[in-house]
């Protein structure tokens, strides 16, 4: 799915099973945040949820030059508007940074958002409090080890390639993309059309 997509179908799932009723929007400038951001705006609308701070694009992403940004503008707007959750297209340390500063101010709602926000690693850090009390993370992919065809292929032949990481949902993903695109380069091949505009043209085609 689109992150647009996702953010449609998180929102609702937090409204139907969190009972969420304000939400928070917080995201980095740019295609990424403001796709996420598109689709959380959607469903609020959709759902007749209140959005009672809309922070598209009001995110600092780390850069080379500015790797720890201060974002303690967000997080005063998060604190004061106090969602029922708080929607980020962000990446993982930057939520860190933006949820232990709203907490620390007293912010005790429910917080979500694009899959890329979160990090299963997060979990090893001492962000983990933090990610136990407050997040609930979003994915638009099955995760590692469900009751889905092909999954057993996806576990036993990753295993066996690397035994000695941890499992994770990112595998199912780069899986997941590896088939699609596949799928592309060979009907770009049958068509005997290999440009850029070739491959396009093939994934419109392709099911």
């Amino acid at each position: 799915a689109t992150y647009c997509v996702e953010s449609m179908n998180g929102i609702e799932w937090m409204h139907t099973n969190r009972d969420v009723q304000t939400v928070a929007i917080a995201t980095f400038p740019g295609e990424y945040g403001g796709d996420g951001s598109a689709g959380a705006l959607m469903a609020a609308e959709q759902l007749g949820l209140e959005v009672v701070y809309d922070g598209t694009g009001q995110v600092t992403p780390p850069s080379a030059d500015n790797p720890n940004p201060d974002q303690s503008g967000v997080i005063s707007q998060i604190v004061a508007a106090d969602p029922d959750l708080v929607w980020t297209t962000i990446n993982p340390a930057t939520l860190v940074a933006i949820m232990a500063g709203a907490v620390g101010q007293g912010f005790d709602g429910l917080w979500s958002g694009n899959s890329p926000s979160y990090s299963f690693k997060l979990l090893g850090t001492d962000a983990a409090p933090l990610m136990d009390e407050y997040y609930i993370a979003s994915t638009y992919i099955v995760t590692w080890g469900a009751d889905v065809p092909g999954m057993a292929e996806v576990v036993d032949e990753m295993t066996a390639a690397r035994p000695d990481i941890a499992a994770s949902d990112v595998y199912v993903l780069g899986w997941t993309e590896a088939q699609i695109t596949e799928t592309i380069l060979e009907q770009a091949a049958r068509n005997g059309d290999m440009t850029r505009a070739g491959i396009v043209a093939a994934a419109n085609e392709v099911s």
